[in-house]
């Protein structure tokens, strides 16, 4: 977690700012984004049938596409707390659009959020990051939880972001200076278009992955590792993560396990699968945990110069170009021993340093990480 003494773009003024909420997903096959978001809830633990006794809240739903199949299980009770106006117009439209029952929607921040009940499940996808503000409010989620309650939350392994943060690099060399938005998003989506083609099964909109993905000087401090999250917490269990990256053949007479053992044994498979979370088609490299915490120290510190480069000179696109170049170049020489890493950082490097804004970069453009992974964790006081 860090804190800046110059003044950050948070996720929620980008969004108010652009009067957007560049979250959507594919759902014209409702059925299909049902299964899809089923699939995801039972490997996390959160069968329909658990749903349907349960009092939920979900924070920061965006446009709501996953909320609908929150609430066609029919949950008990079902507050939302949203405080992007656009995207709440987007709930409304979504809810009636498809004939399910509108949730409560609180439109406001999560800071500004009572409640006279404490909740079953707590969900809170994609939104919060590393910086300080954000990290603080893991605490107040865990406050609203019942005891035995769920509080499912998003993690981002640095080396699942780096994909997509050298594409967000890119386009300092792509862009020009007083571009509006929607200028921006339609060189993009036109430069970038290939590689997403790339993704079969992608079901989000593309102008959004665009807007939030690449132009979004928030983004990148969306870093959050699942160390930080149990940092924040007491009295709990990590109930299950997705993706499972552990081999569990203990007898289960031997779990008896405190927190730190539990965050320890979680920990220790998490770091060294760590390299597997840099493309989401590998999933067979093995490192130690040694290796995968000095990985994630030096992308760490990688992202935040990104971030306050980005931050600090907005649309001075030359200079980002430039700096980025000097930062990408010491980041490589301190992977030399993991090929796709430096792989894809030196085609970074060969496509800012040409004259032309000709893609000739192969690796990268077939590497998409996962950036999105889950944890649910029960609270167990």
């Amino acid at each position: 977690m860090k804190s800046f003494n110059f003044k950050v773009i948070d996720h929620l003024s980008f969004y108010s700012e652009n009067k957007i909420s560049p979250v959507n997903q594919n759902i014209l096959n409702l059925k299909k984004h049902f299964m899809r978001r089923s699939y995801l809830y039972n490997k996390l633990g959160l069968s329909k049938n658990l749903i349907s006794k349960s009092r939920v809240l979900e924070i920061g739903p965006g446009s709501g596409h996953n909320s609908l199949y929150t609430a066609n299980c029919n949950p008990l009770f079902y507050d939302i707390v949203e405080p992007n106006t656009s995207a709440v117009k987007e709930i409304k439209k979504n809810f009636k659009k498809n004939k399910i029952k509108i949730p409560n929607i609180n439109n406001i921040t999560l800071e500004k959020f009572k409640s006279e009940i404490k909740y079953d499940i707590i969900i809170c996808e994609g939104w919060i990051g590393s910086l300080e503000n954000e990290i603080k409010l893991i605490k107040k989620i865990y406050t609203l939880l019942n005891k035995n309650g769920f509080m499912l939350l998003t993690y981002q392994p640095a080396t699942g972001m780096l994909a997509n943060v050298l594409r967000k690099i890119i386009s300092f060399k792509v862009l020009k200076a007083n571009q509006n938005i929607k200028k921006k998003t339609s060189i993009l989506l036109n430069f970038f278009n290939d590689e997403l083609l790339t993704l079969k099964n992608m079901s989000r909109n593309k102008k959004d992955w665009v807007q939030d993905v690449i132009i979004n000087p928030a983004i990148i401090g969306s870093f959050l590792t699942p160390e930080t999250i149990v940092k924040q917490i007491n009295d709990y269990s990590i109930f299950e993560t997705y993706p499972k990256f552990t081999d569990d053949w203990s007898w289960y007479k031997d779990h008896t396990y405190s927190n730190k053992d539990q965050k320890n044994f979680f920990l220790k498979f998490f770091y060294e699968n760590y390299l597997n979370f840099l493309d989401f088609t590998d999933s067979k490299i093995n490192i130690s945990e040694k290796e995968g915490i000095r990985i994630e120290k030096i992308l760490y510190n990688f992202y935040y110069k990104v971030f306050e480069a980005e931050n600090k000179n907005l649309e001075n696109y030359k200079y980002l170009t430039i700096y980025s170049i000097r930062l990408l170049e010491e980041l490589k020489n301190k992977f030399k021993s993991h090929k796709k890493l430096t792989s894809i950082i030196t085609e970074t490097l060969i496509f800012l340093k040409q004259k032309n804004n000709k893609k000739k970069y192969y690796v990268l453009k077939k590497t998409f990480g996962r950036e999105l992974n889950y944890i649910n964790i029960q609270k167990t006081k």
